[in-house]
């Protein structure tokens, strides 16, 4: 049996391979501007990886197009990705969830 180190205050085991960590903000949106200044401020002083929405409408408007968005079927949950994030892969896309696999850069 091996031993998997576990870090108490990350509460997930930490693997060899696992040597970055991603910055993610969750924010609703609610068709309005401000939030949306708020999101791109947001990522250029943290320095994100991701963001989960929820936005009306299933509208992300006012984002970079260099910025990779998947929305929902019903257009209620939304991930929006940034260039760090390399390679992006959805998994599910269902009514008011979705899933996505990311590699990060």
């Amino acid at each position: 049996m091996n031993y998997i180190p576990f870090d108490s205050a990350l509460h997930w085991p930490l693997h060899e391979k696992v040597k970055t960590y991603l910055q993610v903000i969750q924010i609703n949106l609610q068709r309005a501007k401000i939030a949306t200044i708020m999101l791109l401020k947001a990522a250029q002083h943290h320095q994100l990886d991701l963001f989960i929405v929820q936005a009306k409408d299933g509208k992300l408007a006012g984002i970079p197009k260099c910025w990779k968005s998947w929305i929902s079927k019903i257009g209620k949950a939304s991930i929006i990705a940034l260039p760090t994030c390399s390679t992006s892969v959805v998994l599910s896309a269902k009514e008011n969830t979705m899933a996505i696999k990311i590699t990060k850069n």
